[in-house]
């Protein structure tokens, strides 16, 4: 009886696990008879095809893109409504619903009209020889760098500020610097820095009378702009092109472009301050940087109008990184150029060399490796009126910018 009941039992499972496996296999099946095919073209109003465009069921994982005469085929669908989107750069995006009943064959033509391709981006204008043009349309990259660039760059002056955070601007410190420690210039790519374009609201910045003699990093005989007469707070954005374009914008623009865009809208009163210096092992703590930078602004009637004023007091302590020398230095009368000097080595073995035997009454460092102090006073104002067109996007202004710096 129990030999029976199991060979029963065993029966009985045979033919259950058939069964299971015959109705999974057809209920695989089924899915498959039943999906459906959207096929057909994408051209646009002129029936010309266009191809690439993207044939998308919005929601699902089904889509394609079209050939090369404009057609497309989409297969396996399950039945359904779909929405269904097409899109082509230039023209404009469709978006139709289609409903795919078992195993359907669905052919749909989409007509796509153009559409106008509108740049929405930064203004930046290239100098006063050139109209307006948008950043994505230019031919080379525009690098555009907002207040929060500006104010993490961690540095005081505007043409550190630009190396800071622009690739390809470099801010050279001489060994002899001559007039130029009173006027820091940036360079860019390497090229002399009155062959990079500056201008201040799209318009061209005066150059400098100092005419660089000394070398060390700048070419000697240009005369630079001084953009860190500029206080950082007037900064809107730096708009930078580092690319050359003389052929374009002039003789100045063999380096880019730099475009210093102000402040435009009138602003509440504020007062910044900084505070920075460095700690340079082994070297005492030195450089430190004071800067003070007010603003304020005022609105010019009700269209718009501004007068932004902004000012900076800025103080930069010296710096020395010379060590102590065991020559005399070769500078004539009262120092001697030869004799008894000062014994110098490296004692304790830790990279910096310390008098060992003192011979000499001079002190030392007797040389000065590092920044001057310096002290500056900056004034700036930029406004701007309406006076026609006042309900278009840019209106007719007269507008002024200008500064002082000590």
């Amino acid at each position: 009886m129990l030999r029976y009941a199991s060979t029963l039992l065993l029966a009985g499972l045979t033919w259950g696990l058939a069964g299971l496996t015959w109705g999974l296999a057809a209920v695989g099946a089924a899915p498959a008879q039943q999906a459906a095919t959207l096929t057909g073209t994408v051209e646009d109003a002129n029936g010309a095809p266009l191809p690439g465009a993207n044939v998308v069921l919005l929601d699902s994982d089904y889509g394609t893109a079209a050939g090369a005469d404009g057609s497309y085929s989409i297969t396996g669908i399950e039945p359904g409504t779909y929405s269904i989107r097409v899109t082509f750069i230039g023209y404009e995006t469709i978006e139709e619903e289609i409903t795919f009943e078992g195993g359907a064959q669905v052919r749909h033509t989409f007509s796509m009209e153009r559409a106008p391709l509108q740049g929405e981006g930064v203004t930046v204008t290239v100098g006063s020889r050139a109209r307006d043009v948008a950043a994505e349309d230019m031919a080379v990259p525009v690098d555009v760098y907002g207040t929060d660039e500006i104010q993490l760059a961690g540095a005081f002056e505007t043409g550190r500020i630009l190396k800071q955070i622009a690739p390809s601007v470099n801010f050279p410190q001489n060994t002899l610097s001559d007039g130029m420690d009173a006027l820091r210039s940036f360079t860019m790519r390497g090229l002399s820095p009155d062959q990079t374009l500056v201008l201040v609201n799209g318009k061209r910045f005066h150059k400098s009378a100092l005419v660089n003699r000394l070398g060390s990093g700048v070419a000697g005989g240009s005369s630079p702009v001084d953009i860190n007469a500029i206080p950082a707070n007037a900064i809107k954005r730096m708009e930078v092109l580092r690319d050359g374009a003389s052929s374009q914008y002039g003789s100045d623009a063999i380096a880019g472009v730099v475009n210093i865009r102000l402040k435009n809208e009138p602003l509440d009163p504020t007062v910044e301050t900084r505070l920075g210096g460095y700690v340079t092992d082994p070297y005492p703590n030195d450089g430190t940087m004071y800067s003070v930078r007010p603003s304020f602004g005022v609105a010019l009637g009700d269209e718009g109008g501004f007068l932004n004023f902004f000012g900076e007091y800025r103080l930069r302590t010296p710096t020395n990184r010379a060590g102590p020398s065991g020559t005399n230095p070769n500078f004539g009368f009262p120092w001697p150029t030869s004799g008894t000097t000062d014994e110098v080595a490296d004692a304790d073995d830790d990279g910096f060399y310390e008098v060992v035997e003192k011979n000499r009454t001079v002190g030392q460092p007797n040389f000065h490796w590092g920044d001057e102090r310096s002290e500056n006073i900056l004034l700036w104002a930029n406004g701007a009126y309406p006076v026609a067109n006042l309900g278009a996007e840019r209106p007719t202004e007269i507008y002024a910018f200008g500064g002082y710096s000590y």
